[in-house]
């Protein structure tokens, strides 16, 4: 129960993220991980509702995109 609990939430935020709208999503990922510039015009396309704290699959996502790009 308590990976369900863990792994659940987090795997089921992303994909309804991504089916919802896939180009905010993916602006998203590489906004946070600075790949893209910081500007205005692109931090309106930033997804708030996935970036909070116990989103591991997000922040892993993130982190191998700063550590191979």
């Amino acid at each position: 129960m308590t990976l369900v609990r863990l792994f659940g939430r987090p795997l089921m935020s992303m994909v309804v993220s991504l089916v919802k709208s896939p180009a905010s999503f993916a602006t998203t990922i590489l906004f946070c991980s600075d790949v893209l510039p910081r500007g205005h015009h692109l931090e309106r396309l930033v997804r708030d509702d996935v970036l909070y704290r116990e989103n591991i699959f997000f922040d892993l996502l993130i982190l191998l995109l700063r550590i191979f790009w």
